[in-house]
């Protein structure tokens, strides 16, 4: 079945000879709203709304044709231009905005369109309002604004629509006082975008205050208002334009919807028109160069080669934005240079090592105390198994030898005793070096993490200078154990070392120093005296002398074997 549709459906819009007395009609809550569109958004919307007529009760549909909405947006008629009037359509059918009503304490967020509708083989496209605009735009009776669609159109910048409209508002009233707060929020000026209050009087105030003067009916001067040291309000002072005539706008007639290959007008089709806007607002790019810069680049590199140049300008860092931009643009200034290569290297290696090295203490913390678990378990359980009177006698020698020579263990162990994890601790330790038969069955904290498959490796990749106490104290431990397999000596000398030990080092040295003295100085004892006697000098050893040269032997035994010096 087929339905028939009647012309008093729809509404056809038949482009004057004089545009001039289209007029745009607005409640002040639809003037006070706050949005964003774009140029052409803007250009739409008006012109749509320019269509509505006193009497109307309802929207209806209005039909354009496809020809003379591209005339009126300022371009030739062809297929490239159809394609970007369909991207237009769409993506102010995405558009929201936010109308407050005050006194009914509401907020109406809305669509501009309910539709957009496209028929090609007539060349027309019909576009409506959303019904719930209906109280905004249709039989205003009061609180609105009216305004000439001839003198918006002519404004090259969206925002100079917006502060025309604001101002017509208060025209009779001859002033207005808006918060810089409220009138970005009006122009729908996010706090991303120009964040100096330099850029926004610049690209948005001045701008509008330049547009008005040469094209409008009114025109505006301004006083700000500062809190402190920051600009907080604008008041608007609104002039008759005493150089404003109004012109008659030709137009021309009985223009077929056919499509015509004319040779176009430097005219742009990008994906991001806000991009485009954007550019143009603060650069002083003709439109033959913007198209060349956006056939020649991608949008996406364009829009971040803009951004940073953006940052760059807000940053105070140059002064020419325009020649910046097109500079970034041939030379990539996405790219870091070879001294933000080396620094971005730099920055990159240090965030590994540090996460490398976290991760390593962390795991070996871990380690550590579990190794120190497993001690102490292994070696207590083997104590108690000893008679009573061996174990009071071996506390009893711990607590003389141990608890007593340090001040810090002796307030330790009369706060805890043997309950403290540090004297447990030092226990083991006097256990496994003074009783023969508590030795665990583990060597050391080496063959410990061994077992725990600990990657040893990850070690040679943290760099000397993100080491810390642990991980120094384990890469000493290898090197010692390597330096003991040369030496033939045990490595269970290494038994009770704590990764977390200050002062690990030291006592390894004194530890292996002792070890080789007692195990070497019989199998030695006479070369070494032998060299001792030439020092001092003497070919008698007498007994007096015996402590000394003891003590002598012991050193050149430490400066023979010492294991990292």
């Amino acid at each position: 079945m087929k339905v028939e549709t009647k012309k008093s459906d729809f509404r056809e819009f038949v482009e004057d000879k004089d545009r001039k007395n289209l007029k745009v009609f607005k409640s002040n809550n639809l003037i006070e709203a706050k949005y964003k569109l774009s140029l052409n958004e803007q250009k739409l919307i008006l012109l749509l709304a320019s269509t509505i007529k006193p009497d109307d009760e309802d929207f209806k549909p209005v039909r354009f044709r496809i020809v003379d909405l591209l005339n009126y947006l300022g371009f030739e008629d062809n297929t490239t231009h159809y394609t970007y009037l369909r991207q237009l359509t769409k993506k102010l059918m995405t558009r929201v905005l936010e109308i407050w009503d005050l006194q009914r304490k509401t907020l109406l967020q809305i669509n501009w369109l309910s539709s957009a509708e496209y028929h090609f083989k007539e060349g027309i496209i019909e576009l409506c309002f959303d019904p719930k605009l209906k109280p905004f735009l249709l039989k205003l009776k009061e609180k609105f604004t009216a305004y000439s669609l001839q003198i918006a159109v002519k404004f090259d910048s969206a925002y100079s629509i917006r502060i025309y409209e604001l101002l017509k508002q208060y025209e009779k009233l001859g002033t207005r006082s808006i918060s810089v707060k409220e009138l970005r929020a009006f122009l729908g000026i996010s706090d991303k975008e120009y964040k100096k209050y330099y850029d926004f009087k610049r690209r948005v105030i001045f701008k509008a205050y330049k547009e008005l003067k040469e094209k409008a009916d009114i025109y505006f001067e301004f006083e700000e208002k500062k809190k402190g040291r920051k600009i907080e309000e604008i008041v608007f002072y609104i002039h008759k334009n005493p150089n404003f005539k109004e012109e008659r706008i030709e137009v021309k007639e009985n223009v077929k919807p056919e499509i015509k290959v004319i040779k176009e007008k430097p005219i742009l089709k990008v994906q991001n028109e806000e991009l485009l806007d954007k550019i143009k607002e603060y650069t002083n790019l003709t439109d033959d160069k913007l198209k060349k810069i956006f056939n020649s680049y991608d949008e996406k590199y364009i829009e971040e080669i803009f951004n940073l140049t953006l940052k760059k300008y807000e940053e105070g860092k140059i002064d020419n934005l325009t020649a910046f931009f097109l500079a970034g643009l041939k030379e990539n200034y996405l790219k870091p240079s070879p001294y933000e290569e080396k620094k971005q290297k730099e920055q990159q290696e240090k965030e590994e090592q540090e996460k490398l090295r976290d991760k390593l203490e962390e795991e070996l913390k871990a380690l550590n105390k579990a190794y120190w678990d497993a001690l102490r378990v292994e070696v207590l359980t083997k104590f108690q198994i000893l008679e009573k009177e061996e174990r009071a006698q071996l506390k009893n020698s711990f607590i003389a030898e141990v608890i007593r020579e340090n001040k810090l263990i002796t307030e330790e162990f009369l706060r805890k005793g043997f309950d403290s994890l540090i004297i447990q601790n030092l226990f083991v330790k006097y256990l496994i070096e003074k009783i023969k038969g508590l030795e665990p069955s583990f060597k050391n904290v080496l063959d410990f993490l061994r077992d725990k498959n600990f990657d040893f490796n990850r070690l040679k990749q943290l760099k000397e200078k993100y080491r810390e106490q642990r991980v120094k104290n384990l890469i000493y431990l290898l090197k010692v154990e390597e330096r003991l397999k040369e030496l033939k000596v045990p490595s269970d000398i290494l038994i009770t070392f704590d990764l977390e030990d200050k002062n690990l080092k030291e006592m390894i040295e004194e530890k292996i120093t002792d070890y080789l003295f007692n195990q070497l100085w019989e199998k030695e004892k006479k070369e070494i005296l032998g060299e001792v006697r030439k020092k001092l000098n003497s070919q008698l050893i007498r007994p007096e002398k015996e402590q000394e040269l003891l003590e002598l032997a012991r050193k050149d035994l430490l400066k023979k074997f010492l294991i990292l010096k």
